[in-house]
């Protein structure tokens, strides 16, 4: 759904914005549309369109994002036919690139018959760009997967222990010697090569270095 703008033909005020429940999001990026309408009324719901502005008139818009930077005259286009009388503005990246407010000014423009255009500018219009998602939990930083990546290294390179680890739980063993053999031969097979420890690799953590994001 489209973000609709509604202006006053005749005063050049902005009545009303019909957001249809659409949000800006910082990272958009040809994604949203805004439509302008030009028209009579007071307000959104009184609000009625004149369909021939785009006919008679060149649409055009000025953007300031909230770090000051402004976009210069921006073409709208015209949409016309059934359903149309109104301009229309896919939003690029630069729209959305800075969190915070979006400044618009709406202009329509015509032609004064000497080789130049009669402008007029419309009250400003102003749509809030919020935060984009968060990475979640499950990403981890460089520095992390660095990390966890010199630690494997060095199992592997045997340069760093590890603990063989056994619980009582473990064991059938009913008596307290039964369970010190028990044990003794759990090592020695260890020790024999009869039950290995296991080779580590990276790939078995299941950590997929495409989702290693960084949180600075």
């Amino acid at each position: 759904m489209a973000i609709k703008l509604y202006y006053n033909k005749t005063t050049y005020q902005l009545i009303g914005i019909d957001d249809n429940s659409e949000s800006l999001v910082v990272g958009d990026d040809g994604g949203k549309e805004l439509q302008f309408y030009f028209g009579t009324g007071v307000s959104t719901a009184a609000f009625v369109n004149d369909a021939t502005i785009p006919l008679n008139y060149l649409g055009r818009g000025l953007f300031e994002r909230a770090d000051g930077a402004t976009s210069g005259e921006v073409y709208l286009t015209p949409v016309l036919g059934t359903g149309g009388g109104y301009f229309k503005l896919v939003l690029t990246g630069w729209f959305s690139d800075v969190e915070g407010n979006l400044e618009i000014t709406a202009r329509l423009k015509v032609s004064d018959g000497a080789g130049g255009y009669v402008t007029n500018n419309f009250s400003q219009a102003i749509l809030p760009i919020e935060p984009g998602v968060a990475p979640s939990d499950d990403t981890i930083t460089d520095a992390q997967y660095a990390a966890i990546q010199d630690a494997v290294d060095g199992v592997i390179a045997g340069e760093t222990d590890i603990a063989y680890d056994n619980t009582i739980s473990d064991l059938i063993a009913e008596t307290v010697q039964e369970a010190i053999d028990e044990v003794d031969s759990k090592v020695d097979d260890i020790i024999a090569g009869t039950q290995p420890l296991a080779k580590i690799v990276l790939t078995d953590l299941e950590i997929d270095k495409a989702y290693v994001v960084d949180k600075v």
